[in-house]
C-alpha cells in the first residue's frame, strides 16, 4: 500500500508544477487515486493495519505472556486511530493513539526479549517417537 501512496504523492507533486491547469490536474488526479487498484488496495489495507493490529493485542492479552497493560495498550491504540483520525480529524488524539500502540507494543517486546532461549521450543509431546506412525 506504501507504494500506490507514494505513487500518488509523485504524480500530484509532478502535476503541481507541471504546468498543466488545476482543473485538468484534479481531475487526471481523481482518476488516478479512484482507479479500482488503488481502491482495492486502500481497503485491503485498512481491514489488514485495524484487524490485524486488533487481533494482535487480543493475542498478547490472551497469552498471558505479557503484561495485560501492553494487550490492552495495542487494543486502545488501534480503536482510538480511527476515531481520532477518520471521525475527529484531531491530529494530537492520532499521535496519543500512535503512542499508546508504541507502548504496548515495547511491553510486548520487552516480554520477548525478556524470554530465554530454552523456553521458545516447543515442550516435549507424550507421544514415543519411536513407534512407527498409526501403530498406537
Amino acid at each position: 500500500m506504501v507504494a500506490v501512496l507514494v505513487t500518488i504523492d509523485a504524480v500530484a507533486y509532478q502535476l503541481s508544477s507541471s504546468g498543466i491547469g488545476s482543473a485538468a490536474a484534479g481531475a487526471l488526479l481523481d482518476r488516478v487515486g479512484n482507479n479500482l487498484f488503488p481502491s482495492q488496495a486502500f481497503g485491503i489495507f485498512l481491514i489488514g493495519h485495524l484487524l490485524g493490529t486488533l487481533l494482535l493485542g487480543v493475542g498478547l492479552l490472551r497469552s498471558g505472556r505479557v503484561s495485560a497493560w501492553a494487550g490492552i495498550a495495542v487494543i486502545a491504540g488501534d480503536v482510538l486511530h480511527p476515531i481520532a483520525y477518520v471521525v475527529l480529524h484531531l491530529q494530537l488524539l492520532d499521535v496519543i493513539a500512535y503512542l499508546v500502540l508504541a507502548a504496548g507494543l515495547a511491553g510486548a517486546a520487552r516480554a520477548v526479549l525478556a524470554t530465554p532461549n530454552k523456553d521458545w521450543d516447543l515442550a516435549p509431546s507424550n507421544q514415543d517417537d519411536s513407534a512407527p506412525v498409526g501403530s498406537k
